[in-house]
């Protein structure tokens, strides 16, 4: 009777501390979840950052190939004012300090 009384105290000593055990890896296993919770809800937070700089992006992108399509059409524009000033020079010819006149065309 007192050595089946040992092991009763044995196993309810070996059945306490495995429950204490199993409380700690609940614990932690909450701790853990909780801070994947934390993860996933900054790995939201960073995928929706990062959809609104592409979208930034885009944006600049197509702001940039609208300039370069105004500097294009200036460019044109320059060009076209060149030659029409060149052929008044050439009409006009220069003036004796090296200018050229602003008279009336012949």
């Amino acid at each position: 009777v007192k050595e089946a009384r040992e092991q009763m105290q044995s196993l309810s000593r070996r059945t306490d501390a495995a429950v204490e055990e199993m409380e700690k890896a609940q614990a932690g296993e909450k701790e853990a979840r909780a801070a994947l919770s934390g993860v996933l809800g900054d790995y939201k937070g960073l995928e929706g950052l990062h959809i609104d700089q592409t979208r930034d992006l885009e944006a600049i992108r197509d702001l940039h190939s609208e300039r370069v399509s105004q500097c294009s059409s200036l460019r044109s524009r320059v060009t076209q004012l060149e030659r029409l000033c060149n052929d008044v020079q050439s009409i006009m010819g220069p003036t004796p300090s090296g200018g050229y006149a602003a008279a009336s065309p012949p």
